[in-house]
Order: structure tokens, then C-alpha cells, then sequence
């Protein structure tokens, strides 16, 4: 279900991209709700389309049901499978306390947070320049390249049933 949605995401984005010839970093900005307030110096098609003024609304209704959330899992019990001393499903407060008490952790999390909005940007220049199918072969791509770098640098180990891993162990579940 998870590729059909993303699938349709990057039809969509496609066509609105090409369409409206909006720059891929607005593009970026518009994943989330707009506000109508025009965006000054675009010179997009507005016969077709307003153009509007997105507030960086990409991760805001992720983050704002992850919020929301995080406040009765707080006091959901989970036992053993916890991993904090609450023994709660999470432990938001502690998380920020140790965000807080780490620049190690805090500098992975702005590195993570840009690196997120690169791949967003790269992805959707990718579908504007070239196509949707593309930008999906080369996010498969990635994968590889990630997993052959960590054989590289020796961050792990090579294992014959990697290759085709997903194949055999089909075979033996049947």
C-alpha cells in the first residue's frame, strides 16, 4: 500500500511541477497546507494556477500529529519492550533532556533534519527535470549505494545471502 501511495505522490508532483513550472525548492514548501499570500519575485503560470506562499507546512502535519501522539504514549506501559525507565511505549522528555545534554546527538539531528531536506529538494528537481519513474529507480538505486558503501568503508560485513537475501528466504518459507 506504502509504494502505491508513493507512487501516486510522485505522478502528482510531476505533473504540478511541469504544469506550473514551479521551482523544486517551492515545490518542497507546497507538501503541506498554504497560506494566500502570493510569493514575491515568482513569475509562474498564474493564469492556471495561484501561486501561493507556503511557511515551510512540509513536516507540519507530521509533526503535529507526532505531537499529539507522543502525549498519551507517554503513559502507555510497554514493559520490558519500553527501552526507557519509565517503561512507557515513549519518553519524549527524556529524549529532549538528552538532545539537550549531547552536541553530539544535537548536531546527528540537524545533520539528519538536513540531510532529509536535500534528498526532498534533489527528488524533486530530479522529477521536474527528468520523470517520476526516474526519480523512483533511483531512490531503489540508493539503497545499493548505501549498502555497498558500508562494505566499503568496512562498516559491515559481506554475506553471500545479501545479494539475494529477500529471494531465499522466500524460498525457504515455502
Amino acid at each position: 500500500m506504502a509504494q502505491i501511495v508513493t507512487a501516486t505522490q510522485m505522478v502528482i508532483e510531476e505533473r504540478f511541477v511541469i504544469k506550473h513550472n514551479v521551482p523544486p525548492l517551492l515545490a518542497v514548501g507546497w507538501e503541506g497546507e498554504c497560506q494566500s499570500s502570493r510569493v514575491p519575485g515568482y513569475q509562474g503560470d498564474s493564469n492556471h494556477f495561484p501561486v501561493y506562499h507556503c511557511l515551510c507546512t512540509a513536516g507540519t502535519f507530521g509533526f503535529l500529529t507526532l505531537s499529539v501522539l507522543l502525549v498519551p504514549m507517554y503513559y502507555i506501559p510497554a514493559g520490558k519492550l519500553s527501552g526507557n525507565e519509565n517503561g512507557t511505549l515513549e519518553d519524549a522528555i527524556d529524549a529532549f533532556v538528552q538532545i539537550g545534554n549531547s552536541a553530539l546527538l544535537a548536531l546527528s539531528l540537524l545533520m539528519n533534519i538536513v540531510s532529509i531536506a536535500f534528498f526532498n529538494f534533489a527528488g524533486i528537481s530530479v522529477t521536474k527535470e527528468l520523470s517520476a519513474t526516474t526519480r523512483m529507480v533511483l531512490d531503489s538505486v540508493r539503497t545499493f549505494v548505501i549498502w555497498v558503501f558500508t562494505l566499503l568503508v568496512q562498516w559491515e560485513t559481506f554475506q553471500y545471502l545479501q545479494v539475494g537475501g529477500s529471494y531465499h528466504h522466500r524460498l525457504y518459507l515455502y
